[in-house]
């Protein structure tokens, strides 16, 4: 174990100042680095409000110059409070006066905040086309300093796109502009993004040097807020090395425990008390590593205190959060509990303005919120498994559920970037399920799967012994063999995949006489469709008839009223846009006109987002049947539906199914029957299990993959006939559509009929 010791007890052969606190997004024009802000929430707030009144009395005509400096300073406080879409339409705005005036220093700035936003947001190559804009600008000025700031810009773009030759050039041309020019800071900020660049390309021995010429470079530079930030982003940086290595290197752990003691030092110099916390936090974090817990908790409890007291929530979950987790490991689980709820409920209200500013929203929820909801859960699982007592050990598991509901709300509110998309239902959690039916919640952990499911006579836990990595590996293999026509290799992965999530269930389903399986899937078990888990006899939707939801508290639990069937028929056929035509859809529209004896069709060049409208605005609609190529991508605002004319969006789709709803008539059944998902990405798997939510619908059947044209049309016309059946649920509707496929020996393999999911309400 590494002890830390008192600092002035190491002698060490590194140069240091004493410093401050560091930055949490991946900012162009600052560092990549940890923790967005040098100053409270609060001091940017009151700023923003001074900055909006001064462009308010700034006439931009007569005073283009004060117009625009003021405009740069608002754009940036609104960067750092996470107000990406109040900057990007300021800057649109602005692009009038910047066409006018000849300053070529304002226009790169201007560029450069530009491209910084549109980075922000995810428009990756808008960003880079605005940063080399602003780069032949800035070459026209000669001068190294300004030039050097958006070439860093670009470097940082290209690391992020894991473009390490390019990023590389570009980090080391900066260095060169800046080697005659007294901007240390700057050279401190580059040589830290390219150290953190050759870390992702080679371990940090071959690094040794470099990491010297840093600290020598921050130390140069005099005590400050910003210097401070440097000291704390070097640390982190060498913190991630040492996880990864086990803390093998002791001189490179002195080295991260000094930059954040010295950082402290500075930080009450500079009576900055947002850096004061980051410092001590991350300290805590360093002796929490080394098994040093009553430490850690007093440091952490500083770190805590210095972020409330500046009104920081942003890091005040992340330090109750710490706190949560050095109570769990000292077994206090009152205390553990205590923590992960009030860091859950502190980043909440923030959650989406904070983290707009990350890049990768997948990238960042996955590990700056879910590990926090998954690690809650995880400790209520754990007291649950030594609990004796039938009555507590049923309220642990219902409590854990509900962690998890809360988290997967949290994931759609987060993918469709809307806190509205889970207010339109709330149901609450059962403590049993209904007759015949199981709900399961298969948790991906560290190192097992839960495996909590709601049966009739209450809730049960079972714990299998396979770690995260070997299950994401395990399911990604299967994803790919279950469209691979040529070979029956997907059922080596299918019969394992049975055995830990099915597997453990077999007796409890047996003995309660369970025919519907209802499943609310985490993480990468998203990607694959439950129905093609295989004993080594038969799949499981033979067995059993199987859905897919979201989480209990956003779906509708009412059964679906077959009485007055209004259905809405809408196909394309035709190529359009790019996109292949799809001959089925003809036949598709026909038979379902023939089954349901209705004219609301909606073909081809009728079938256009006017029409589409109309007909919602004039009628009220159980069922909506959409026949056309569906796109879900990893971003809600790459994910459409083709229409005739244009590309549906899920705001649009959401609006139109929403006149219904709010007419107290909502849409129970929304068919998609030629939509896909990106193959093996996790976040458009989110997002079409996400749809009925966001479309405000009760239940949808949709495709995870496009299905072969023959195979659509069997299986589209087999699961309304049953539907209409009376007392059919959709579950079992679905299931024996799916059976009927499997029994035809063209269409048996998984392929043809594994793809058609319901999600939703499965009654």
């Amino acid at each position: 174990m590494i002890i830390i010791m008192n600092p002035t007890m190491i002698i060490i052969i590194f140069f240091w100042a004493s410093s401050a606190c560091a930055t949490n997004h991946l900012q162009p024009d600052f560092l990549q680095a940890e923790d967005n802000f040098s100053y409270s929430r609060d001091y940017y707030s009151n700023m923003a409000i001074i900055l909006q009144e001064n462009l308010a009395h700034i006439n931009e005509k007569k005073n283009s110059g004060q117009y625009l400096d003021t405009l740069s300073q608002l754009i940036d406080i609104y960067y750092q409070l996470g107000y990406l879409k109040k900057a990007l339409m300021m800057l649109k705005n602005a692009q009038g006066i910047i066409l006018s005036i000849q300053d070529r220093w304002r226009i790169v700035q201007y560029l450069n905040q530009y491209g910084m936003i549109h980075y922000a947001i995810g428009n990756q190559q808008q960003a880079i086309l605005l940063f080399q804009k602003a780069q032949e600008e800035a070459l026209k000025t000669k001068h190294p300093i300004l030039l050097a700031h958006v070439m860093n810009n670009i470097a940082n773009c290209l690391f992020i796109e894991k473009n390490y030759e390019e990023a590389s050039t570009f980090y080391y041309a900066c260095l060169d502009l800046l080697e005659k020019t007294d901007d240390h800071s700057l050279k401190a900020i580059v040589l830290l993004n390219l150290f953190r660049l050759e870390l992702s390309v080679a371990n940090f021995n071959d690094n040794h040097d470099q990491v010297i010429a840093i600290a020598k470079q921050i130390n140069e530079l005099p005590d400050s807020r910003q210097k401070a930030n440097h000291l704390i982003t070097l640390s982190r940086i060498i913190e991630k090395e040492l996880v990864q290595t086990n803390f093998t290197n002791t001189e490179l752990f002195h080295l991260s425990y000094l930059a954040l003691c010295d950082a402290k030092e500075i930080a009450y110099q500079c009576d900055a008390i947002r850096t004061s916390s980051c410092a001590n936090g991350y300290l805590g974090r360093l002796y929490e590593l080394t098994g040093q817990f009553e430490d850690a908790k007093k440091l952490t409890m500083e770190a805590l205190f210095d972020s409330a007291q500046g009104n920081n929530p942003d890091l005040s979950y992340q330090w109750q959060w710490q706190m949560g987790k050095l109570y769990m490991f000292g077994d206090d689980f009152n205390a553990a509990k205590k923590y992960f709820q009030l860091a859950i409920k502190t980043v909440d209200p923030i959650r989406l303005e904070f983290f707009s500013g990350f890049r990768n929203h997948e990238h960042a929820f996955n590990h700056h919120i879910k590990p926090l909801y998954t690690d809650l859960a995880e400790l209520l699982i754990n007291e649950a498994t030594i609990t004796t007592n039938n009555q507590a050990r049923q309220k642990l598991l219902k409590e854990a559920i509900i962690t998890m509901e809360s988290l997967k709300t949290a994931e759609l509110q987060d993918f469709f970037q809307d806190e509205c998309t889970a207010q339109k239902v709330s149901t609450p959690v059962f403590d049993s399920a209904p007759d015949n039916t199981a709900i399961v919640y298969p948790i991906v952990l560290p190192e097992m799967l839960a495996l909590l499911t709601i049966f009739p006579d209450g809730i049960h836990l079972n714990k299998v012994s396979v770690g995260a990595s070997v299950l994401y590996e395990t399911v990604k293999n299967y994803r790919k063999k279950l469209q691979d026509r040529t070979t029956h290799r997907f059922l080596f992965f299918s019969q394992q995949l049975y055995d830990w999530i099915i597997g453990p269930l077999e007796t409890s389903l047996m003995k309660q006489h369970i025919y519907t399986l209802i499943f609310a899937p985490d993480g990468v078990l998203r990607l694959i469709p439950m129905s093609t888990l295989y004993d080594g006899h038969h799949f499981l939707v033979e067995n059993f008839a199987i859905g897919l939801i979201p989480a209990i508290g956003l779906t509708h639990t009412q059964a679906f009223n077959k009485t007055d069937i209004q259905i809405l028929i809408n196909g394309l056929s035709e190529a359009r846009q790019g996109f292949s035509p799809l001959p089925s859809v003809t036949n598709e529209v026909r038979d379902l006109r023939k089954m349901f004896e209705k004219d609301h069709v909606l073909a081809n060049k009728q079938y256009t987002i006017d029409n589409l409208t109309l007909e919602f605005a004039r009628n009220n609609y159980n069922i909506v049947h959409i026949a056309t190529h569906g796109i879900f991508a990893g971003r809600k605002s790459d994910s459409f539906l083709l229409t005739y004319d244009s590309k549906l969006t899920m705001d649009q789709l959401e609006s139109l199914m929403g006149q219904g709803y709010q007419r107290n008539h909502a849409v129970d059944l929304l068919t998609l029957s030629a939509c896909q998902t990106a193959l093996g990405n996790e976040r458009a798997a989110l997002g079409l299990a996400g749809v009925a939510v966001k479309a405000g619908v009760r239940s949808v059947v949709a495709t995870l993959w496009y299905v072969d044209d023959e195979a659509t049309s069997i299986a589209i016309r087999e699961f309304y006939r049953q539907l209409m059946t009376p007392g059919m649920s959709k579950a079992r509707a679905l299931q024996r559509t799916q059976r009927k496929l499997i029994n035809n020996p063209r269409f048996w393999q998984p392929l043809y009929w594994a793809p058609f999911l319901l999600i939703g309400n499965w009654m």
